[in-house]
């Protein structure tokens, strides 16, 4: 388990440019298969978090205020 979380977090922080921490919260979200990952962390703004991309399941990123 441990090691697919740190894969996925690992694959965010080259595809989406996350810092270490954010890529680690979301890849958690992402391999427990949550629906949407709220944030007031403006370095989520980005256009490839809000695609429906027809690979898998994907955690919707909102960001709060």
């Amino acid at each position: 388990m441990l090691a697919n979380i740190q894969d996925l977090a690992l694959a965010q922080m080259r595809l989406l440019q996350l810092e270490a921490y954010d890529a680690l919260h979301y890849a958690i979200a992402t391999y427990h298969h949550y629906d949407y990952f709220a944030t007031l962390d403006g370095d989520f703004v980005h256009a490839l978090y809000n695609q429906d991309l027809d690979l898998a399941p994907i955690t919707k990123i909102v960001k709060i205020a």
